[in-house]
Order: structure tokens, then sequence, then C-alpha cells
């Protein structure tokens, strides 16, 4: 009889950028909801709101925390 071998579990981490409160919110429930194995989300709300600030956030957060990948969510009403 062989030894079982232990598997080593891999999480991914996502992080997502979202414009506003709401998207953060909708991201923060759908998290809670789902609970995906293997795969932790991270909501975060852009300190600014203008694109170019949000996707400065995001390159600086990904070189700086090392996420799998991270995501720019935002709505254009104008």
């Amino acid at each position: 009889m062989g030894r079982k071998s232990k598997k080593i579990k891999l999480v991914r981490t996502m992080l997502i950028i979202t414009e506003g409160s709401t998207e953060k919110l909708y991201f923060d429930s759908l998290r809670e909801c789902l609970r995906i194995p293997g795969l932790s989300v991270v909501p975060r709300e852009a300190k600014h709101s203008s694109l170019n600030d949000i996707l400065k956030n995001a390159l600086a957060s990904y070189d700086e925390y090392m996420y799998d990948s991270v995501w720019v969510v935002f709505d254009q009403d104008t």
C-alpha cells in the first residue's frame, strides 16, 4: 500500500480596484456568497475616481504586493 502524498493548495489572489463604493460593495458581497476555493478576492476602492489615477494605483499595487491578477472596474455615467 502506497503513501498518500500531500497536495499543496495554491491560493491565487485577485485584486479588484473599483471606482466607487457601490462597486466595492458588489464585489464584497459576491466574494462572501461564492467563496471559491483557491481564490482570494481583494476588492479595494480607488482614492480618486479619474481613470488615470485608478490605473496608476492598479499598476503600483500589482508591482508592490505581487497579486496574481489585478482588475479595474469602473462605470462611466457621462
